[in-house]
């Protein structure tokens, strides 16, 4: 699954940059420039998170997976759920989702 999600993008940055995201050998000795390979992934999974997000999919996999990690390793709802929203939505974002459970926490949480 992973790999097809990545070569559609290496197909759609190679349609719009050309030889600069494929590396062709006869123009850049066969390595793609880094702005143009790699920061489009990025961005395409960033794009892909979203979408998955506005439908509702990652909440559901981030509850399961803290509730997973909660009977697994003992840890609080709180901090799972920490946990499990920095896979997917990052270190700035995942904060916000323990939003609600900040005035019961404890200040080892």
């Amino acid at each position: 699954l992973f790999s097809t999600l990545l070569a559609f993008t290496s197909a759609g940055s190679g349609f719009v940059y050309g030889y600069l995201a494929l590396g062709d050998p006869a123009v850049g000795g066969g390595f793609g420039v880094f702005a143009f390979s790699v920061i489009p992934t990025v961005i395409f999974f960033g794009a892909l998170v979203s979408v998955l997000y506005y439908l509702g999919v990652i909440q559901f996999l981030i509850y399961w997976i803290s509730l997973t990690m909660q009977y697994t390793l003992g840890t609080s709802s709180s901090e799972s759920l920490n946990a499990a929203g920095n896979i997917f939505v990052g270190m700035t974002e995942a904060p916000l989702l323990i939003r609600p459970f900040l005035p019961t926490m404890t200040k080892s949480e």
